[in-house]
């Protein structure tokens, strides 16, 4: 599922935060934008690919 809605991540972060009340630690946000960061990069890195072709 993230592979294709990188912002997943993030938003499912927030609403646990805000439902459920999970207190959130640095390290897992670095580690959420870290990947979505990295998702990002290779969609990017895709589509400069496949306009290359």
């Amino acid at each position: 599922m993230t592979a294709f809605r990188p912002l997943a991540t993030i938003i499912s972060a927030i609403m646990g935060l805000l439902i459920l009340g999970d207190a959130l630690h640095l390290g897992g946000i670095l580690g959420a934008i870290l990947i979505v960061i990295g998702l990002y990069a290779t969609l990017c890195g895709k589509e400069k690919e496949k306009d290359r072709n």
